[in-house]
């Protein structure tokens, strides 16, 4: 089993943002959805179940996606 460098580690995860983009998501996603738990019959097991769907989509382009090409871009122009 290959062990896994914690620097390695550390900087990825500083990549990923991942306290910055799930706290922005996740007020995002609660304020778009607080109308349909409010004005709407839809099961609360089914709306957390939604929420789940929406914060792991968001982190996965938000967090991964946006922010790697981001970083990728900026290393190949030299900015960073």
């Amino acid at each position: 089993m290959a062990v896994v460098n914690s620097e390695f580690i550390k900087k990825w995860s500083m990549l990923f943002r991942s306290a910055a983009v799930l706290s922005s998501s996740a007020a995002a996603i609660l304020s778009s959805m607080l109308p349909l738990l409010i004005h709407t019959d839809l099961a609360p097991g089914y709306l957390l179940l939604l929420f789940i769907l929406l914060i792991t989509a968001a982190f996965a382009v938000h967090g991964v996606l946006t922010h790697a090409f981001n970083d990728y871009t900026d290393n190949k122009s030299g900015t960073d």
